[in-house]
């Protein structure tokens, strides 16, 4: 599962809405729409405070953080990949 999906199942299972999970950590509604579905990554310290407030387990924890590094490293490798290609044109 990815990250995003991850977020999205912990919010349903507190059984939050998006709006109530952004008012919840002061977040705009839209940003919470955006991370859902992947489109952008939040910041640390709303990602702790989304965790907070739908009550994530410690592995619940571990797990989104290492999709999100995963994630990282992924776009990472792409943008590498991307800079061999214009160096070798």
């Amino acid at each position: 599962m990815n990250w995003n999906e991850q977020l999205t199942t912990l919010r349903r299972r507190a059984g939050l809405t998006q709006r109530a999970v952004a008012e919840r950590i002061g977040a705009h509604p839209t940003s919470l729409i955006r991370w859902e579905a992947g489109a952008a990554v939040p910041r640390a310290d709303d990602l702790a405070d989304w965790l907070h407030v739908v009550a994530a387990t410690d592995a619940e924890i571990v797990e989104v953080l290492r999709a999100i590094r995963l994630h990282r490293l992924g776009r990472l490798e792409r943008t590498v990949e991307d800079l061999r290609r214009i160096c070798r044109d």
